[in-house]
């Protein structure tokens, strides 16, 4: 049976190495593959360095890689998908590029706007969650803990750190597993 796994921490706190580790050893003991699933758009020097670390630290793992944000549930259910587990890298990029697809004035957003949004957000999340049980899939997703550093001073910061907390929240109580990866050490705590 699948299982999910969420991964959480805050930036560069080792995260993603932590979640191909945990991968490795699923796929080892499964004697399977792993699809990586990367929501990152690149969009300066500073991003295309970090995508391009990351697929140096995965050179040697002979995974599939799928590049994608959205419809990922669709993608699921309608793929082969002859992999037996899914590296999902990151929830948070998943996130900010559904909000940020549309040239929105976000200051001048009211509520009706940003629940939308929401809705859109967590449906695409729901939709893939339910893809993954239906196939019986393990799903290993990494995500970032952006709530811990107190009130956001504007609308955007707020509405976006909100959703990604509903989002996290949304995906650990499905999750079998939580872990919390500080300074590149894992503690579960699900």
């Amino acid at each position: 049976m699948g299982q999910i796994i969420l991964v959480t921490g805050g930036i560069s706190s080792g995260k993603s190495a932590f979640a191909e580790d945990l991968v490795t050893k699923i796929s080892q003991d499964k004697s399977c593959s792993c699809t990586y699933i990367a929501t990152a758009s690149v969009y300066d020097d500073e991003m295309r360095e970090k995508v391009r670390l990351h697929q140096q630290a995965r050179q040697d793992k002979n995974w599939s890689t799928l590049e994608a944000y959205k419809n990922l549930g669709q993608i699921v259910a309608n793929d082969d998908f002859d992999h037996g587990i899914l590296l999902l890298d990151c929830l948070t990029m998943m996130v900010s590029n559904i909000i940020f697809e549309d040239d929105m004035d976000f200051d001048g957003l009211d509520q009706d706007k940003c629940r939308l949004k929401e809705d859109l957000v967590l449906n695409e999340i729901r939709d893939f969650v339910k893809s993954v049980r239906d196939k019986d899939l393990d799903l290993v997703l990494v995500t970032n803990e952006i709530g811990l550093g107190g009130i956001s001073y504007n609308k955007l910061s707020r509405f976006y750190t909100q959703l990604v907390g509903r989002s996290n929240q949304y995906i650990a109580s499905q999750s079998d597993q939580v872990y919390m990866v500080v300074s590149s050490i894992g503690v579960r705590i699900k």
